[in-house]
């Protein structure tokens, strides 16, 4: 798959002179010697343009996916899409080998650090954290995360809005440069390509858990039942002794949770609420209160919200192309 710099006919090509038919006998021969297969394509017929405006433009299909007979086979369902890219005279090729049916997964949010770069968000995470909530501590705590996670969401929201008036802006100002006979056009050009390319960076998917692998962790972290465990117990020397124990039960610090926070990894780490450490050490002010006495709330009571115990498994496969979790 890629840019194969040629074309079967000029039924794949819009614009210009017309080439005569000797000259795609290369391109047909390589692909009837391989005996490959054109899988087709969504979206516009063309991957690349010139870029010349009206009647200077011209129009082919360079880029395309070509399969054997086995590969073809074995993937049946398999996509093409052209995908327009303004930074670039040439469209992306997105192939999805198992296409979704009609299923689209949710994107799941995660903190930016590049947000920072923003002076705005202090101010909106500070108007979001203050938002007034009363109930339990923990639920408190989740609420105001999640008071935090929405604002963030609606400001990016908009801040990518204004990005696209920057794309189509630049478009426009790439075109007036190219039909101008302005000296050095070509360093402006250069600079309106990265800033082309700095406005598209912020897109992607993912999937989420399947059954069986939902299953297979149940199995593994399900307790049985266990016989004579007061017998257990009785049989494990104590280790801790009653000076060791008044430590223990303190009540935790400030400092004790300030240390801890501030030990992690900035940007690892990742809850499914989708804040990073780096999220509660920037904006530890305005958030300690809260986080501390969920600290020491969970130290009295023992009790914890199932939310705030869930975690993210990354599976990193020890084999190629797996086919079962163990």
């Amino acid at each position: 798959m890629g840019d194969m710099n040629d074309i079967v006919s000029n039924e794949k090509k819009w614009g210009g002179r017309k080439r005569a038919d000797i000259s795609f006998e290369n391109f047909r021969d390589f692909i009837n010697t391989n005996e490959l297969v054109d899988i087709g394509y969504e979206g516009k017929p063309w991957t690349w343009s010139n870029r010349w405006d009206n009647e200077g433009e011209i129009r082919e299909r360079l880029d395309r996916v070509l399969g054997s007979g086995s590969w073809c086979n074995s993937f049946r369902n398999a996509r093409c899409r052209h995908l327009e890219t303004k930074a670039s005279d040439h469209s992306m090729l997105l192939v999805d080998t198992k296409p979704a049916m009609g299923k689209r997964w949710k994107k799941r949010f995660m903190f930016d650090r590049n947000w920072f770069q923003h002076k705005e968000v202090g101010n909106i995470v500070k108007l979001a954290w203050n938002t007034s909530c009363i109930r339990s501590r923990f639920f408190k705590f989740q609420f105001k995360i999640k008071q935090c996670r929405v604002a963030l969401l609606r400001w990016n929201k908009q801040k990518e809005r204004n990005f696209g008036k920057i794309i189509l802006q630049t478009k426009k100002e790439m075109k007036l440069l190219r039909d101008s006979n302005m000296s050095g056009k070509g360093i402006r050009l250069t600079l309106l390509k990265k800033k082309l390319v700095a406005a598209y960076k912020y897109e992607e998917d993912e999937e989420e858990t399947g059954t069986k692998i939902i299953q297979y962790f149940k199995g593994i972290f399900t307790a049985e039942a266990l016989q004579c465990i007061d017998a257990i117990l009785n049989e494990i020397p104590q280790s801790i002794t009653s000076m060791m124990n008044k430590q223990l039960i303190l009540p935790v610090t400030e400092q004790e949770v300030h240390r801890i926070v501030f030990s992690m990894h900035p940007n690892k780490l990742l809850s499914p609420d989708g804040m990073t450490p780096i999220f509660f050490q920037k904006f530890w002010f305005n958030i300690k209160l809260d986080l501390i006495n969920v600290v020491q709330s969970f130290f009295h009571s023992g009790n914890l919200l199932r939310a705030v115990n869930e975690t993210l498994i990354c599976l990193i496969p020890k084999v190629d192309s797996p086919i079962d979790m163990t």
